[in-house]
């Protein structure tokens, strides 16, 4: 399995930028078409989190949208992902449970290594994550690691313990078999991406759901949280989970 193209590479923050002025043009001018024909959540609860090296911030616009389609959206309590460290992992752990108890069975959200933590948590806890969407999330990850560009593997070794459970190929071996009873696995993937060789992001199960996110203009890695389709996708996605549906009358989108 090949790097990403070069050109990819160089593309994917200018691609990101594209994205999320587009979502700031779909949501504030153009919502009800871009989103408004989109099923309303009725307070599924999800989690998300960001990418290694990234923010909760940037995970503003997908929350102000899944917000905005009446999903109950929370945000992983850690500020920064340099990695997960043990202590992190029971953090997450522990906001999982609280969340599962108050709002039923959590799906989460996951861009890039955060998709992989998540579906290490989502084994780990079937009983309490119902879901996992991943957004080019690197789970062959280990199993290639020629998938993925030599500047993100610098960082890892540098910022990572390297006993880390999902450096391990071993142990990720473990997270690509079919999920455990009960808990759906969906993949986007972009062939734009410039981080990470696509393929390298489809998990191999014949269980999991893999969808390629199809663009206009963007679409790469690090903009996929931000992208219009990938949104899109996204609720779709999640509108066929629904593990705390209740016989509701149809709601509308709240667009906030």
């Amino acid at each position: 399995m090949m790097k990403p193209s070069v050109i990819n590479t160089v593309l994917d923050i200018p691609r990101a930028a594209m994205d999320l002025s587009g979502w700031f043009f779909n949501y504030y001018l153009l919502y009800k078409k871009k989103f408004g024909d989109l099923p309303h959540g009725n307070n599924q609860p999800l989690l998300l989190i960001p990418c290694f090296l990234g923010r909760t911030s940037q995970l503003w616009p997908l929350q102000k949208t899944l917000t905005s389609l009446g999903y109950d959206v929370h945000l992983w309590n850690g500020r920064f992902n340099t990695g997960f460290t043990e202590l992190e992992f029971k953090a997450l752990a522990d906001q999982i449970t609280a969340i599962e108890k108050d709002k039923g069975r959590v799906t989460i959200v996951g861009h890039s290594w955060g998709g992989v933590v998540g579906l290490d948590v989502a084994y780990q806890f079937p009983d309490k994550v119902a879901a996992l969407v991943m957004m080019c999330s690197p789970v062959l990850g280990r199993r290639h690691p020629e998938a993925v560009i030599s500047l993100v593997h610098s960082l890892l070794n540098l910022l990572v313990d390297p006993n880390h459970r999902l450096l391990s190929s071993e142990y990720t071996e473990r997270l690509l078999v079919a999920p455990p009873d009960g808990v759906k696995v969906i993949g986007l993937h972009t062939p734009r991406d410039g981080i990470i060789n696509p393929s390298a992001c489809i998990h191999p199960s014949d269980m999991a759901i893999n969808v390629k996110v199809r663009n206009g203009i963007g679409g790469g890695h690090t903009g996929i949280v931000f992208n219009t389709e990938a949104m899109r996708l996204c609720a779709k996605m999640l509108e066929s989970i629904r593990p705390n549906r209740v016989a509701d009358e149809p709601q509308r989108s709240r667009h906030i």
